[in-house]
């Protein structure tokens, strides 16, 4: 029968008959392993290892099994270190001594776990349950009674109940030492450790510790941190100067370098400046020396004004100013110029060139001047729609001259130099002088006193004649002709309509020889007029004017009849 191994110290188990010739010497294995579960072991984890495993060792040496396990190594991050097998039953002094300041995890199976801080120790045990086992704090609920004090030389590691330890009991006629954390020397200073802390309340809540650096009174329980006192100062080490005074029912005062800069009051706070003519209120959400945020107060000769203002780039920029007269003054983002500002002797607003009053969510309708041009500008949905219940008036800038009235119920009247010129009326308009149109479309009466037509006064006397019927009726060749000529009409199935007609005459001056229109196009596609009287002129009337009236109807798309006819002038 085979050795087993099944006891809690993995000793060697010898079934009968079993070891013959090597008893004597498996038996003192046995006794050197019971003695090193009494001893002193180390045992070194991988760099940086999440993870380690402890196996206690069949029948042979182990570090695992000493009774007091000291585990090393350098972690970046808390190990878990799981002790086996884990149907071992044992007890162990078990010390984090690796570097990084990192936790190490003593477990088992799935059951509970023990957490050692660097640099401390514990005492703990093995419930050796297989899968589900548990390693347990042994000392976690360790109770010293019937110890007198006064017969303590070192408490390290232990808990003492009420009473059981009584400041009072302790002569400090050297160093007392507890845990190494705390002593209290022959002057009764309590001192603590750097990173050791004075705790108070059930969970701690209040902790009075420093960390090497800083010191710190930290409140990390429910409720507020309270400081009770009949008056309160935050004084400088030395004591000589005030930081805050709080008098009892009346003022809090701040100061800087121990001069007075903020006083509460029963109506809110009094702040004072450095003796000069300006005092800085400022807000720093980055902890900067400078700050992000200012309020900047300045006394001037008739009055005061406080700037707003933020730190852009190297420098303080004002983004708001208010005056003690009244005026208000917007800034440009991240420079000194004044933008929009309320003038308060005038009272008014004023926008700056190029500073726009904008209205609506998308900022519909600007109102601004361009440094060039005053300008209404709608770019939104919808119409822009000026609304009055009197008349509406358009004026110079003096309101002396009209230039346009729109009357509630009657005329809109329009002006040319303060005087009128157009007028609607109920039945239609009414125009004062000449009215200059490039064209007219009547759909009723046309009721004409006085018509004067446009002349194109032209000097060609060869080639093709040209005439934009956009521009003209009558075109006058003021020089004697020199050869016979193509007469073209443009745009002319561009401007008519089916059905519309349009009618232009042309008059030749002609020298001794006498010559003709012989040619004639519309849009530059020939044409074949009728003629009045039957045929076409043959000729001209020398020495004298001839005039050719052509009369165009556009019966379809690019198709045209075309009447003409010839008149001689001596």
């Amino acid at each position: 029968m085979a050795s087993t191994y099944v006891n809690d110290l993995r000793l060697n188990e010898m079934a009968t008959g079993d070891q013959s010739g090597s008893w004597g010497t498996v038996t003192n294995t046995n006794l050197e392993l019971i003695g090193e579960a009494f001893s002193f072991g180390t045992e070194a984890i991988t760099t940086n290892a999440d993870t380690h495993t402890t196996t206690i060792a069949d029948g042979a040496s182990d570090a695992g099994r000493s009774m007091y396990l000291k585990y090393t190594g350098t972690l970046d991050s808390a190990c878990t270190i799981t002790i086996g097998p884990n149907t071992v039953s044992k007890m162990w002094f078990i010390e984090n001594a690796t570097s990084g300041s990192q936790n190490i995890i003593i477990s088992q199976g799935s059951g509970a776990n023990v957490t050692i801080a660097a640099g401390e120790t514990k005492a703990v045990y093995s419930d050796g349950a297989g899968a589900g086992a548990a390693f347990v704090d042994a000392f976690a609920a360790l109770s010293v009674a019937g110890v007198s004090p006064t017969e303590i030389g070192v408490l390290d590691g232990l808990t003492a109940s009420t009473a059981q330890l009584n400041r009072n009991d302790i002569a400090t006629l050297g160093l007392v030492e507890a845990s190494k954390v705390v002593t209290a020397d022959a002057n009764s200073n309590v001192i603590w450790e750097d990173n050791k802390k004075a705790g108070f309340g059930n969970a701690g809540d209040l902790q009075i510790y420093h960390d090497g650096s800083n010191s710190y009174i930290s409140d990390q329980g429910t409720g507020n941190l309270k400081i009770l006192a009949e008056n309160f100062v935050l004084q400088t080490p030395d004591g000589a100067t005030n930081a805050i005074f709080a008098d009892t029912d009346t003022s809090v005062y701040l100061y800087h370098a121990g001069a007075e800069k903020l006083v509460t009051t029963s109506k809110g706070t009094d702040v004072t400046g450095d003796g000069t003519s300006e005092v800085i209120l400022g807000v720093d959400t980055n902890f900067n020396d400078k700050g992000n945020y200012r309020i900047r107060v300045t006394e001037g000769a008739s009055y005061g004004t406080m700037y707003f203002e933020d730190f852009a780039g190297a420098n303080w920029s004002p983004n708001l100013a208010l005056q003690s007269n009244g005026e208000v003054y917007f800034y440009e983002d991240g420079g000194n110029a004044v933008k929009f500002y309320w003038d308060s002797v005038n009272e008014a607003t004023v926008h700056k060139d190029g500073v726009k009053a904008n209205f609506g969510d998308s900022s519909d309708l600007s109102i601004y001047h361009s440094g060039n041009h005053s300008i209404i500008k709608d770019v939104g949905a919808g119409n822009l729609i000026i609304a009055g219940d009197a008349d509406i008036q358009i004026t110079d800038s003096v309101i002396s001259e009209n230039k346009a009235v729109f009357s509630t119920n009657g005329a809109v009247t329009l002006y040319y130099d303060n005087s009128q010129k157009f007028e609607t009326t109920s039945t239609g308009i009414n125009v004062t002088g000449t009215a200059v149109t490039d064209g007219v479309t009547v759909d009723g009466t046309l009721d004409i006193e006085e018509v004067y037509e446009k002349v194109n006064l032209s000097t060609g006397t060869s080639g093709t004649v040209t005439i934009d019927t956009t521009g003209y009726g009558v075109d006058y060749f003021t020089l004697n002709q020199t050869a016979n000529r193509t007469i073209n009409f443009t745009n002319v199935n561009a401007n008519l309509g089916t059905g519309q007609s349009v009618t232009v005459s042309v008059l030749m001056t002609q020298g001794s020889t006498a010559y003709y229109l012989n040619a004639y196009q519309v849009d530059g596609s020939t044409v074949t007029p009728k003629w009045s009287g039957g045929s076409a002129p043959s000729g001209g009337n020398a020495s004298g004017i001839d005039v050719y009236t052509f009369t165009i109807i556009k019966t379809a798309n690019a198709t045209f009849t075309v009447l003409a006819s010839q008149t001689q002038f001596a």
